[in-house]
């Protein structure tokens, strides 16, 4: 007589199930930790490209259509306007016209961090718009970035969601130029975004 071998079908105890599981939920939860900090950053790097956009946005305009762009910023708003000129015998003067407005999303706004110091580029900190007093400011035709006087204008928006410093952001727009650099706030120091 021949035994023949009983072939056995080997599966998963209980113990190395729950242990599977157990593993499983512990990476869940770590993953569900870090996933909150990331929408508020993704957030904020949102609102600052955004803001960004609407600022390239009025410097092509105004270089693009060879009229001086005022931009006037908002809460959560950059306001997009061309100055038209009228040519003489016209006693009119200049008028506006309202181009773009340009909403920042995710709960980000124009505000100062409590906490966070200037920027590198060190152009003041007086407002979350930091242009000086003599607005508005705009870009005109060769692309520089001037304030109501016609001086050239270095300055700053800091951007940020209120209570959150992590989320502060902010743009330095070079006036001679009208060149921008993104900064990103990383809980220590300012780093380009």
């Amino acid at each position: 007589m021949q035994f023949q071998a009983v072939r056995s079908q080997r599966g998963f105890s209980l113990i190395e199930l729950m242990l599977v599981v157990a593993i499983g939920l512990i990476l869940v939860g770590m993953s569900l930790g870090g996933v909150g900090a990331m929408l508020k950053s993704s957030r904020a790097d949102s609102g600052l490209t955004i803001a960004a956009s609407g600022l390239r946005a009025s410097r092509e305009l105004a270089v693009g259509s060879r009229r001086n762009v005022q931009v006037t910023f908002g809460t959560n708003t950059i306001m997009t306007t061309k100055v038209n000129y009228c040519a003489p015998p016209c006693s009119g003067g200049a008028t506006t016209t309202l181009m773009r407005t340009t909403t920042l999303e995710g709960r980000t706004k124009f505000i100062l961090t409590t906490g966070v110091p200037d920027t590198p580029d060190g152009f003041g900190m007086a407002s979350a718009t930091a242009f000086g007093t003599l607005v508005p400011a705009m870009f005109t035709t060769d692309g520089s970035f001037i304030n109501s006087n016609g001086d050239v204008l270095n300055g700053t928006l800091f951007i940020g969601i209120e209570g959150d410093p992590t989320a502060a952001r902010a743009i330095t727009i070079f006036g001679a130029t009208g060149a921008m650099h993104l900064w990103k706030w990383n809980g220590r120091a300012w780093v380009e975004a």
